[in-house]
This record gives C-alpha cells, sequence and structure tokens, in this order.
C-alpha cells in the first residue's frame, strides 16, 4: 500500500482533502455522509497509530467480519499529511490537480472523521471536553415544534434545572444515586419499563429516518432536526448545558446498552476520549465500563427476542474482554451466528483455544469471582500498610503516584476484569521497572506478618490475582530493594551464556548462577544473599550521595560561591523581619527561631536531591511550608552579597525542586502582607525586594512545579462559608462561577445598588477573584468605571484578612481537632492559604489603583 502525499491539512479542515470534481457538490457531500456513516457504524477494525501513521481495516457492513479495505493515514495528530488505501481498483475521488492520484476515497474519508472527532472531543490536562452534540438538535427541534430556545442568561443553571426534571420523568439517576441505584442497574440491563414504552415524544417516530441516504443533510444538524434517542436527547442536551460529566457519560452509556441506531457505536469512542487524561477519570470510566458490562442484557424486539447489539460489541472489541465476550455470544448465539466471528479476535484474547465451540472454553478460573464487599475499606487498608512498609512513598503529605497506581491494579484484580487489569497495565506499568516495582510492593503486603496489620482472606485473594497478573510484565530476574529512603531495583547479573542455558524463572534462582555482587562473595542461603544486595546497595547509595554533594562543592567553588549550612551569618534584623511577616502570615508556629523542633526543615533545600524521599520532601508544602523555604531563600541570597557572591546556585537549587516559582510567589506575598498592615519600609524589606527581583529575573525554567497542601479548591470553600457566616444575608456565589464576575462588572452597577448590595457585590468579587485572579482581575484593571469598586475590593481584602488572622491565632491557641481528623491537616493552613489569596487580591487592586493615580 503506498503513502501519497497531500498538502498539509489540520485534521479539522479534513473536508478540504475532498473537494468537489467539476463543481459536483452532490456527489462531494454524499462522500462525507457515507464516510462518517462508516466511522459511527464501527466498521473501522484494528485502528492503530505506527510512527504517525494510523492504519484500521474497513469491513463489510452486512455482517461486519469480511475486510473490504485497508486504509492509512500519516497524521501527527494536529495535521495530515498523507494518505493510502487498497481500493485502487475502485473509483477515486482525486484531487483535479493531483499528479499522484492519492486516494480520496470514503475508506480515507472515515479514517479522517475517526481522527477529526478525537482531536475535538478528546480531554486535555485533565479536563473533559464537552461534546455538544445534542445542544444543537435541541434547538432546532425546539425551534421547530415550541417555537422555544433553549437560550438563557445562565445556560448551565438552565439545563440543571431541566435535567432534574427530566431524572424524574424517567427514573433516571441523578448525581446523588451510587452505582446500585435499582433504576440504574434497570437502565443498563435494557429492562425498565419505559424502554417498553419506547419513544414518548409526539410525532419524533414517524419523522425521523436514519438511513444514510436520507440523512444528514448538509443545511441541517446531524439527524435532521430531530431526536435519535428522544427523551434521552433531550437530557443529554441538558447536561452539556449543566457540563456535566458524570451524567453525560451515564447517557452514552445507556445509548451504548441500547444500541438502537447503528450509529450508536460512536458512543464508545465519545465516552473514552471524554473519561482520558487524568486518573480521576480513568477511573471514572473504569468504573462505568464495569457497571455496563456487569448488568447488561440484551435488549427485545418487538416479538421479545433478543436483539444483536453492534455498540455494545464494538465497547466489547476496543476494551479487549474476552470474558463479556463469551458471555454475550452465549447469549446470542443462537439469534445472531455472525457475533462470534466478529468477535473471534477480542475472544482470543484471553482464549486462544477458541475455534468457535463455546462448549470448550473454560471460565477464567481465578478471575471468575468478583470482590465488591468493603472494598473501599480493604483499599484504603492497603495503602495505609503500604506507606508503613515503604514510607518513602509517603513523604510530607506528597504520596507517591505508584501507591494509587497499585491501588488501582487492586480494584480492576478484585471486579475480576482481565480486560480492564490490562488497560490499567498499560496505562501506568508499561516500563518493565515499574511494574516490577509493584509487583514487590504487593507481595510486600501480602507477606507481612505483623498483627497489627493482619489481612484477611479475602484482600488476600485479591492480593494474589493482581500479584499474578502484574507478574507478567515484570522482570522476573529483578528485585526491589527499599534502601534508606529511597527504592532501587536490582537485577541479577547472570552470564547471557548462563542465561540461555539454565533460563532460570525467578530472581531467586537466578541469584544460584552469582558468585559475588560489588565484590562481596555470596553465600548461597538466599536470605545471606539478600543481606549481602542490601548491604552493597546502602554503600552504592552513600557513593552517590557524595558524588553529588561534591559535584555541589564544585558547583559553588566555579560560581565563587558558599552555601555551608554550618554558616551562620545571618542578618539579625533581615531575620527578625522575616520572622515578623511569617508571624503575620503563618503565625508563631513558623517562626525561624522554632524551626529546629519541627518536623520540617530548610536546611537540606539548598542541597542535591538524591533519593526518592529527599526529593518527595519538596513536592507539596503547605503554605508555612514554603514561607519558611521563602525565608531562608532570602536569608541565604542576602548572605550571598554581603561575602560578594553569586547567587546563581540558590536559584538552580529552587528550580530543580520545582519551588522557584512557589518560593517567588510566597516571597511576594509575604511583602505584601507586610504593606498591607502598615509595616514601614526599612532597609531589611529593600534587602527582602532586591532578592525577590533576583528570583523573578532568573530565567531558568522549572520542569515540575510544588504542590500546595490543603487544595486550593478547600481554602475558597472555607472563605466562602466564612465570608456568609461574617456577613449577614450573604450568599456567596460558585467558587468558579465567572459568570457571575462578568455580569457584575458589565457596567457600573455600584451605582444603581444600596449599601447592602454594594458589600455583597465587593464581597462576591473578591472570592472570585481569588479563585480566577488572573480571569477577574482583567475585568477591572484598565478600567476606570471600576475604579471605586477596586477601592472597595482592596479595603474588603484587608479586613478579610485581619478577621482570617484572628480566626488564626484562636485556632493556634484551641486547635480543631474535629476538623484536622476529617482533612487530614489543621485548620490553621487552611486558613493560612486563604489569607495568601486574599495578599494576591489586595496587590492586585491596589497596583491597579496607583496604576491610575
Amino acid at each position: 500500500m503506498k503513502m501519497f502525499n497531500v498538502e498539509p491539512t489540520p485534521v479539522m479542515e479534513f473536508s478540504t482533502l475532498f473537494p468537489a470534481e467539476n463543481e459536483d457538490y452532490h456527489k462531494r457531500n454524499q462522500l462525507l455522509r457515507d464516510g462518517r456513516d462508516l466511522y459511527e457504524c464501527a466498521r473501522l477494525r484494528h485502528v492503530i497509530n505506527t510512527d504517525g501513521i494510523w492504519h484500521a481495516d474497513v469491513v463489510d457492513a452486512a455482517n461486519g467480519t469480511r475486510v473490504k479495505a485497508s486504509v492509512a493515514i500519516r497524521s501527527d495528530g494536529e495535521t495530515i499529511t498523507g494518505m493510502a488505501c487498497t481500493c485502487t481498483t475502485k473509483d477515486l475521488f482525486n484531487t483535479p490537480k493531483s499528479q499522484s492520484r492519492s486516494p480520496r476515497c470514503v475508506h480515507a474519508c472515515a479514517l479522517c472523521f475517526m481522527l477529526f472527532y478525537r482531536h475535538r472531543y478528546r480531554s486535555h490536562d485533565g479536563k473533559p471536553h464537552i461534546p455538544y452534540e445534542a445542544s444543537a438538535i435541541v434547538d432546532r427541534y425546539l425551534s421547530d415544534r415550541l417555537q422555544s430556545r433553549f437560550f438563557t442568561t445562565n445556560s448551565a443553571e438552565a439545563g440543571r434545572k431541566v435535567a432534574e426534571g427530566l431524572e424524574v420523568l424517567l427514573n433516571f439517576p441523578n448525581n446523588n444515586s451510587g452505582r446500585d441505584n435499582h433504576h440504574w442497574r434497570e437502565w443498563l440491563g435494557n429492562r425498565h419499563g419505559c424502554v417498553m414504552l419506547g419513544n414518548c415524544m409526539p410525532s419524533i417516530e414517524e419523522s425521523i429516518d436514519n438511513a444514510t441516504q436520507t440523512w444528514p443533510k448538509q443545511d441541517t444538524p446531524d439527524l435532521d432536526a430531530t431526536l435519535p434517542h428522544g427523551w434521552f436527547t433531550l437530557l443529554e442536551s441538558a447536561y452539556e448545558r449543566a457540563r456535566d460529566v458524570d451524567q453525560l457519560a451515564r447517557i452514552y452509556a445507556i445509548y451504548i446498552v441500547q444500541g438502537k441506531n447503528p450509529q450508536d457505536a460512536r458512543y464508545v469512542d465519545r465516552l473514552r476520549w471524554m473519561l482520558s487524561g487524568s486518573r480521576e477519570l480513568e477511573f471514572k470510566l473504569n468504573t462505568l465500563i464495569d457497571d455496563i458490562t456487569h448488568y447488561y442484557r440484551p435488549s427485545k424486539d418487538k416479538w421479545h427476542r433478543d436483539r444483536s447489539n453492534r455498540a455494545y460489541e464494538h465497547l466489547l472489541r476496543v476494551f479487549m474482554m474476552s470474558d463479556e465476550a463469551v458471555k454475550y455470544c452465549n447469549v446470542m448465539h443462537d439469534r445472531d451466528r455472525w457475533c462470534s466471528k466478529r468477535l473471534k479476535e477480542t475472544i482470543t484474547i484471553d482464549y486462544p483455544e477458541f475455534g468457535g465451540v463455546f462448549a470448550s472454553l473454560k471460565n477464567s478460573g481465578a478471575w471468575s469471582q468478583r470482590y465488591d464487599d468493603n472494598l473501599d475499606y480493604d483499599l484504603r487498608e492497603f495503602r495505609i500498610l503500604l506507606q508503613e512498609l515503604a514510607p518513602m512513598l509517603a513523604v510530607n503529605g506528597y504520596t507517591d503516584p505508584i501507591i494509587d497506581d497499585c491501588s488501582e491494579l487492586l480494584r480492576t484484580a478484585a471486579r475480576g476484569s482481565k480486560s480492564t487489569f490490562r488497560l490499567t497495565v498499560s496505562r501506568h506499568f508499561s516500563d518493565t521497572r515499574r511494574a516490577t516495582i509493584c509487583r514487590d510492593l504487593i507481595d510486600m503486603v501480602r507477606s507481612n506478618e505483623d498483627p497489627e496489620y493482619s489481612i484477611n482472606a479475602c484482600p488476600r485473594q485479591i492480593l494474589d490475582r493482581a500479584y499474578d497478573g502484574i507478574a507478567a510484565y515484570a522482570d522476573p530476574l529483578s528485585k526491589t530493594f527499599l534502601v534508606e529512603d529511597d527504592i532501587q531495583v536490582f537485577t541479577a547479573p547472570v552470564d547471557d551464556s548462563i542465561l540461555q542455558q539454565k533460563k532460570p524463572k525467578d530472581f531467586k534462582e537466578a541469584l544460584q548462577y552469582v558468585d559475588a555482587v560489588d565484590g562481596k562473595p555470596l553465600t548461597g542461603d538466599y536470605e545471606k544473599d539478600l543481606a549481602i544486595i542490601q548491604t552493597s546497595l546502602q554503600e552504592q547509595l552513600a557513593q552517590r550521595k557524595a558524588a553529588a554533594r561534591l559535584e555541589d562543592m564544585t558547583a559553588e567553588s566555579n560560581d565563587n560561591v558558599v552555601l555551608d549550612n554550618g554558616q551562620k551569618t545571618d542578618p539579625t534584623d533581615l531575620r527578625e523581619c522575616l520572622d515578623n511577616q511569617l508571624a503575620v502570615l503563618y503565625g508563631r508556629q513558623c517562626a525561624l527561631d522554632t524551626l529546629d523542633n519541627k518536623d520540617f526543615g530548610v536546611d537540606d533545600l539548598f542541597i542535591p536531591a538524591v533519593t526518592l524521599g529527599q526529593k518527595a520532601k519538596w513536592y507539596c508544602l503547605t503554605p508555612g511550608q514554603l514561607g519558611l523555604c521563602a525565608a531562608e531563600y532570602a536569608l541565604r541570597y542576602q548572605r550571598c552579597r554581603q561575602a560578594r557572591q553569586d547567587p546563581s546556585l540558590l536559584f538552580r537549587r529552587l528550580t530543580e525542586k520545582g519551588l522557584k516559582r512557589s518560593v517567588t510567589n510566597t516571597l511576594a506575598h509575604m511583602m505584601e502582607a507586610a504593606g498591607m498592615l502598615g509595616f514601614s519600609e526599612t532597609p531589611e524589606t529593600a534587602e527582602e525586594r532586591d532578592a525577590l527581583h533576583a528570583l523573578r529575573d532568573d530565567s531558568r525554567s522549572e520542569h515540575h512545579q510544588c504542590q500546595t497542601r490543603p487544595e486550593r479548591d478547600e481554602a475558597l470553600r472555607f472563605l466562602a462559608d466564612t465570608l456568609e457566616r461574617t456577613n449577614r444575608n450573604f450568599h456567596a456565589p460558585g467558587i468558579h462561577d465567572l459568570a457571575k464576575a462578568t455580569d457584575y462588572t458589565s457596567f457600573d452597577r455600584l451605582g444603581f445598588c444600596n449599601d447592602r448590595e454594594k458589600s455583597h457585590i465587593v464581597l462576591s468579587m473578591m472570592l472570585l477573584m481569588a479563585s480566577m485572579p488572573n480571569q477577574v482581575s482583567s475585568m477591572i484593571v484598565g478600567r476606570p468605571e471600576h475604579a471605586e469598586l477596586a477601592r472597595l475590593i482592596t479595603d474588603k481584602a484587608k479586613a478579610t484578612f485581619l478577621e482570617l488572622q484572628k480566626l488564626r491565632e484562636k485556632e493556634d491557641k484551641e486547635p480543631d481537632y474535629d476538623y484536622k481528623f476529617s482533612h487530614a491537616l489543621p485548620l490553621s493552613d487552611t486558613i493560612s492559604f486563604a489569607m495568601d489569596m486574599l495578599c494576591d487580591v489586595h496587590e492586585r487592586m491596589r497596583n491597579a489603583e496607583s496604576n491610575r493615580h
């Protein structure tokens, strides 16, 4: 199959690759319709991406078993640069100026549609993309039937209200309904009463026509201004307006299990693209797929016979669900003898012996039983025990992602889904070393004999299942060792000749063919040899630390800078100034003088981090800990200035640990708090400002950035609750309600409000600016009509800051242990985070005022 070059074309504009030949627009539009129909009916199989070339096979429409053509498109995901197809004997739809007869056939068009929708609907940066496919259809329908529109000033609120009403009418589970909701199980099992009643919307069944030749028309939406799924299309549109991703995913699940229209197979891709890009979304996808396959039953035709479902079959194919495919074919084989042929490749993943006879297949043994009872509790206990056994995986509030990956692996193992297990492995354990660490961590937990952390029979069976599953992806000749605060994977140094002759099966057996490790002879006793390897790894770690420190000293010498931690020449006045700022923002418990008595120290802030534990210490800090880091930096910088030394190594160390931006912002907040409270300008604050400007001017970029504890939304919710509690009749807006801020700044509303309304607007804008500082401040800065609003927000931010300061002082004296028990952090840390955000609001609005003057 020869790849033909085409003019580089954006994926979102691929239709320009299929121009009208001889101005025959009807033929061109029909080609696009047929190409989309081919993709949406799941006739593209074996879609893979190899080195930037997308390959796919196209199967026949009748039984979906015979490959009609193979197509390939060269694309980097953004631009299409080449096409190829095996249908060279058929009429090709060519560009008139093309010299290479590049294939512009329906098969290439179908694969282009797949890339088009993938680019449009795939989630990015952990934020799901709402398709908004049903909204245009519903708008057209409402306009045609009811002469109304869905347009309102707050589309999200209207969508939520409409969705609530339709949920009641359809007995559809709402956001508060769990997975065990009776109506949800009935819908997924095609046993709900509404399924038997059919479509209740007037005249829909009479007017809808899903034949390819009839729809879609170029001058109407995809489904010719009718509702393809009746009431559910209305509900889908409402969820799109409300941006309710969870409920929208449930709607797609219903479309898949019902499979009423041939094009419903497209919702498999919609679902997996929408729920991707982050661990949270992938967890939701796994849970939803598990619910679908667990409760699915074939829908019935009008003679109450089981009806085949191409959309559900596509789901089984995409997620490689062998057991579920066998279960489905056992039910459908008498009604549709082709289903086993369509799903043969899926079945043979776990049943390679399958030859078309289901009676010869045996269940997957240890994977046949589900363990759903107390699963969340068991996984929580697993995480606690794993953190006890490997403390370097949970340091200073930071939890290594491998703990979450292992927990997700156990969850999929408990549900008995080998396909989801494989999917989880491919997502998180494609690296052999990482899979080896996971295997050995699970083995540590199941081998633990501490009676305080005893494991009952059910979790032990889950652990055994997960261990056996991940072992196939791990290195059998390697073992994980916990060395001080680091994790190291040691591979038995066996000669290649011995590997070929003896073929050891595991690490223990391979160790028998090793005479010595790092010059230390092995004894042949497995336990003693493990101790020898452990000692050797500890010595290697000590050498790595010494080498890193030597490299650091060389860099210091070359840069003419000394960062000796024992050097205590800090200027007394600057230290006292920083101490006062830390006390104002973060409380006396963060004072530099009491730092030696705290669990968190900054003496190693400018020492290279070598081990996993040393690196993890700086990944997730509280506002107070960041304040200590900022103060330590300012002191070190001033020390360098006094000695006339180059401070560039300070900037490099902060950048390596992902602290540069966070320390910059924290130091600015500390200075802003001092200015807000009227501290006079002193030489000490000038020195602090020099340190801040030098750090801002440094051009180094961070590969990762320190995260702040607690979560920002938690601090914002606390701030909103505090404002409601201290301001009578005030109702805080949603912390991410940008539309509310736009409404308040659309014109000068303060001149038309009484004092109470004006106060509530100022409080709302202050809260929204704390939540979305860049977006909200841009609505005020540079607009003279909002000068009064900026001044009032500045004053309110200072007043609220002082109120929170008093509240934190009270909290420091009498801690709220109930809050700490439910939030894992003291309330004072949450208050400090809120005060940090108020400092930022105050600085932005104060600068806006000064710029106007």
